[in-house]
């Protein structure tokens, strides 16, 4: 069988109308669905460029020719004369034969109907649509998904905690850039490696290593997360307390990974540690302010009854001489206790709130223990306590402030007093040593407790006493002794050997070179001058009780219950003294200071601040406002004679 006979036979079962052509035109062969279709319009050994309409033979040569010279079927239009009313339009033609120096090539033509071939290019053409469609989606999801990634790259690398990522493995496949920061690891060298050597975990209380317990965590006991503070070793070796918590990333309901969340936490363990000490410090602190509230309920209340009882003495028609005496001295006595207690309360305050000023002066110290322990001699014997002083024999001058060391001795002393039983021994020492002054009392009490030592120089501490309160204050001596030695420039410390070994207070202070010899006293000459008197006051009961004891000295005394009438009594009276409170009602003490000072015929006059304000600042105040002295209530009868004896020069 011949090749064209091969080609008749695989043409005769093609389903489309189908015929062999030359490329010059010419029929050389038509399969049975050609001459259904087309009728006599295609016969063997024909023309095809009969059957087409002339407009279109030039397109179709040029078809021809593509068929001829491709090796794939080409696809082309064949437009029909319109009497032949033919369906078929779309052919595909391929190259059977191709030339031969004794033949032109030989062509198949194979013809498709409209209809069908526009249904199947619509089918087709949706399915590329759809295929586009899903290619967009696809595209949108990927830049989605890119977008994603980024948000989370940027968020985890700029969050202030370490991320790190790692597989079922315990490998990393990604740690942020804080978490680098905190490990000592980079990124490029942390991933793919094993967890732990980049994590270096131990317990918070312990150097080994609790890296297995996060080992556990990788191979799946994290699917409920954890979360546990751990330390972190870093790879130069520092440590740091961290919060670590640990959470699986699922896929399928299962896990795919785990991510690593930890933060630094040491700053924050270190202020909840002071935290609590604080709290701890407060609690204790509230518990000795209310111990302390309830002593000084005590303390002030004590002094009354003997005050009330003196009082009522003095009433009595039938007393005595002698009795009326002793109630003066009870009643002198208790003021003077309270005054102290009010005094130490003052200091104690201003210690703390660092308002507490000293004036410097050449002190000579040996004296300055000699006169304070003499002045307590009767208190030594009444309590059958004997005081050893050990002073060296020459003078040791120091830069201080008198009288508040005289306090600081006095409160040494006194507490001393309080502790020691009778028959005991109070030693007091004094001596200079490398540049410095050291002052020590030492008793021989029950001494103290050694975790107590620390707490004996703070506000409101006291030993326990039992409900009588032997030994009274409120424990603000110590305290206040402390605050006193550090405006010094001093150091002060307790110390006690153990039980019934006493207690012994040591004191240093720099010593500085000072001169040998004592300061030159200007002799006091006194000024016994009556004097006209105008109280400013208005407290009536103060006013009146001070106007008479002035007048029982001598004195010509008037009074003003507020500023207003004081400046209009002053102006009419003249007085060579004035008397006047601070607070005031409607016009306080400094603007009626203010006033007497700019009247021409009161120049002379004497202003004595009288006030319970003792504040350096009310001191300054009371000066630039005119005052000449300031005297705090309840001023001691020899304070009132100083100033009233004072020259009016003055």
């Amino acid at each position: 069988m011949s090749a064209f006979e091969c080609y008749q036979r695989i043409m005769a079962l093609l389903p489309e109308p189908s015929f062999i052509v030359s490329l010059s035109g010419r029929i050389l062969a038509l399969n049975r669905k050609t001459k259904e279709q087309l009728g006599d319009a295609l016969e063997c050994d024909g023309w095809l460029f009969d059957a087409i309409e002339e407009s279109s033979h030039q397109d179709t040569r040029t078809f021809l020719r593509h068929c001829a010279r491709s090796n794939q079927p080409v696809m082309g239009i064949m437009r029909w004369r319109v009497s032949l009313q033919v369906p078929f339009e779309v052919c595909n033609g391929g190259l059977l034969e191709p030339r031969t120096p004794a033949s032109e090539p030989i062509l198949l033509l194979r013809l498709h109907n409209r209809t069908e071939t526009n249904s199947r290019f619509i089918a087709l053409e949706n399915q590329i649509n759809a295929l586009h469609q899903e290619i967009e989606r696809r595209k949108h999801i990927q830049t989605q998904l890119d977008l994603q990634k980024t948000h989370l790259k940027t968020t985890l690398a700029s969050i202030g905690e370490g991320v790190v990522v790692v597989d079922m493995q315990g490998r990393i496949s990604f740690i942020n850039s804080h978490a680098e920061r905190m490990c000592g690891w980079a990124q490029s060298t942390a991933v793919g490696r094993s967890v732990g050597e980049v994590l270096t975990l131990t317990a918070i209380d312990s150097d080994g290593s609790d890296y297995e317990e996060v080992h556990c965590l990788m191979s799946g006991s994290f699917e409920k997360g954890y979360e546990k503070i751990v330390k972190l070793v870093a790879k130069d070796g520092a440590r740091r307390t961290i919060e670590l918590t640990v959470n699986s990333i699922l896929h399928n309901d299962a896990p795919n990974e785990a991510v690593l969340v930890f933060r630094d936490v040491t700053q924050k363990r270190r202020l909840e540690r002071e935290l609590v000490r604080r709290t701890i410090r407060l609690e204790e602190m509230n518990h000795r302010k209310n111990k302390f509230l309830t002593m000084l309920a005590h303390e002030l209340r004590s002094p009354i009854a003997p005050i009330a009882n003196a009082v009522h003495i003095m009433k009595a028609e039938n007393r005595t001489a002698e009795q009326t005496r002793h109630a003066v001295q009870v009643v002198e006595r208790q003021i003077n206790h309270m005054q102290r207690l009010i005094d130490d309360m003052l200091d104690v305050s201003r210690v703390v709130a660092e308002k507490l000023y000293i004036v410097k002066t050449d002190v000579e110290m040996v004296s300055l223990v000699e006169t304070v322990c003499g002045d307590m001699n009767s208190q030594f014997k009444q309590r059958h306590i004997n005081c050893v002083i050990d002073l060296p024999s020459s003078p040791i001058w120091f830069a201080a402030d008198m009288e508040r060391m005289r306090q600081v001795l006095h409160n040494l002393l006194n507490n001393s007093l309080k502790f020691t039983p009778q028959g005991g021994t109070i030693t007091v020492r004094l001596f200079s040593q490398s540049s410095e002054l050291h002052l020590q009392v030492q008793d021989t009490g029950p001494g103290i407790e050694e975790d107590a030592i620390g707490t004996i120089f703070e506000p409101f501490t006291q030993a326990e006493q039992p409900l009588d309160r032997p030994s009274g204050g409120l424990g603000l001596g110590l305290s206040l002794v402390k605050g006193i030695v550090e405006l010094h420039d001093g150091q002060i410390r307790a110390t006690c050997t153990g039980p019934d070994q006493g207690l012994t207070i040591s004191i240093v202070l720099p010593l500085q070179e000072q001169s040998v010899e004592p300061p030159q006293k200007e002799e006091k000459v006194n000024h016994f001058t009556l004097q006209k008197v105008l109280i400013i006051e208005d407290d009536k009961d103060n006013a009146e009780t001070l106007s008479e004891l002035l007048r029982l000295l001598g004195h010509e005394v008037v009074w003003a219950p507020d500023g207003v009438q004081g400046i209009e009594m002053a102006g009419k009276f003249s007085p060579t003294l004035i008397f006047c409170d601070i607070g005031l009602p409607g016009l306080d003490g400094f603007r009626v200071a203010e006033r007497i000072r700019s009247q021409s015929s009161l120049k002379s006059t004497r202003l004595i601040a009288l006030s319970g304000y003792s504040g350096r600042d009310f001191r300054r105040r009371a000066k630039q406002a005119g005052f000449d002295h300031h005297l705090v209530k309840p001023a001691s009868l020899a304070e009132l004679q100083n100033v009233l004896h004072l020259p009016i020069e003055n």
